[in-house]
């Protein structure tokens, strides 16, 4: 891999675990692994608790295989509910693939910048996205969606877009 590519997985992204902040990080990078060895590894221990449950769950082939299929099928009905609900509204979105968020442009409504309407959608419609200059981008207009939800998720995806076809048409 040389020094340059690490890969890194979680349980809390990977596996929808949120709160069980348990990572891991394969690199061949010896100056990488010569830091974590020296002292900065041990502050990201994981707990003994953390390891016996985990490790009990994931020696469950029978419940990992169903959790992968339930967990394809679910975020499957979520995205195409976020695409229809998008639609509605005409937002382009970005593919997403294996993804818990996707991309949005909404830059055709842009008034007062991107945080302006980060902070109108939140207070008119009630959603809460990301805004794309908070993660880095480049593009005004764009929002992070997370889209995905323990259950629910396409009902939620449905509320969300009626409020925002209202805020839509109350800008009008």
């Amino acid at each position: 891999l040389g020094d340059y590519v690490h890969v890194v997985a979680g349980l809390s992204k990977d596996w929808g675990l949120s709160g069980f902040r348990v990572g891991s990080l394969f690199t061949h990078n010896v100056q990488l692994l010569a830091a974590l060895g020296n002292g900065l590894g041990y502050y990201q221990m994981v707990s003994q608790y953390t390891q016996n449950a985990m490790t009990h769950v994931f020696q469950d082939d029978e419940w990992v295989d169903w959790y992968i299929q339930e967990n394809k099928r679910r975020i499957h009905e979520s995205y195409q509910a976020l695409e229809q609900v998008l639609d509605l509204i005409d937002v382009p979105l970005y593919p997403a693939d294996g993804a818990i968020f996707a991309w949005a442009d909404f830059s055709a409504y842009l008034k007062n910048g991107t945080e302006g309407l980060w902070l109108e959608l939140f207070e008119t419609a009630k959603v809460l996205f990301t805004s794309g200059e908070s993660c880095a981008g480049d593009k005004p207009g764009m929002m992070r969606i997370v889209y995905t939800w323990p259950e629910g998720g396409t009902l939620a995806v449905e509320e969300m877009g009626r409020r925002l076809v209202a805020w839509k048409e109350g800008r009008s």
